[in-house]
Order: structure tokens, then C-alpha cells, then sequence
């Protein structure tokens, strides 16, 4: 199913001006994990305002379920390795299973991948609920 993402929170464009604003002195920074936003990582608050409340925690691509199935990570769609201007870009982040950001995706990315909120995936695939 298409993952659907809340809308970019009022402070997040001002972090994301301020983390534009740093090049060329990215470095290893990771913003995510090391800058803050009422006394949580933006990390925390992404994974917590991208979804509506009311939704699961549900990986982007595979639609496992974080709580159980996983630790739950971000993924960068276009990696910040390569595009480290999008570090913060609200829509280059998807909440993410170990194993679909570890193991399948990692540091992949092209064009012709799937991107599962702007893509229309149910038109891709034909999901039979009952065989997988």
C-alpha cells in the first residue's frame, strides 16, 4: 500500500535552511541524530509526525510493522552520502526496517526505483492478501 505522509511540519523548514546553510561543512554531521527539536532528535520527531496518529508504524516499503517485526531506522531515498543537501529533505526520509535499509536498499539508489509515497505502487503489483 502507498505510504502516506503527513505534511512538513512548520519547524522543519527552518532546520532544513539551517542545515542548507552549513555546506560546505557537512562533514559527518548528521542532523537526524545530533540536532534537536523540543528536547527530541529530529530523528524522533520525524518518525513520530510523518504518519498520522492514528496509523501503524509500518516500514515504507516493505509494510512490516516496526514495533514488532523491527528496529525501525530512516532511510534516506536518495542517499546522504550523495545528496547530503537532502539530509533533511521531508520527503527523501521514510521510516524503514533494518532489513529494507540494511540489507536491500543500503546506499542504492536510481531513478527507476519505487518510491513508496509518490509512486502509484498499487498500479505496479498485484497483491494476493491471502498468498502474499
Amino acid at each position: 500500500m502507498p505510504f502516506r505522509r503527513q505534511p512538513e511540519p512548520d519547524f522543519w523548514s527552518a532546520k532544513e535552511a539551517k542545515w542548507l546553510a552549513l555546506s560546505p561543512d557537512w562533514g559527518d554531521r548528521d542532523p537526524l541524530n545530533d540536532w534537536h527539536h523540543e528536547k527530541r532528535s529530529l530523528g524522533t520527531a520525524f518518525r513520530a509526525l510523518v504518519r498520522a496518529p492514528d496509523e501503524p508504524r509500518m516500514c515504507a516499503y516493505c509494510d512490516g510493522s516496526l514495533t514488532e517485526q523491527s528496529r525501525e531506522t530512516l532511510d534516506h531515498f536518495l542517499p546522504r552520502h550523495a545528496f547530503p543537501m537532502l539530509a533533511l529533505s521531508w520527503h527523501n526520509l521514510f521510516p524503514a526496517c533494518d532489513r529494507c535499509n540494511s540489507e536491500y536498499k543500503r546506499t542504492r539508489w536510481s531513478c527507476r526505483l519505487v518510491k513508496p509515497d509518490a509512486d502509484p505502487v498499487d498500479t505496479y503489483f498485484d497483491l494476493d492478501e491471502h498468498t502474499g
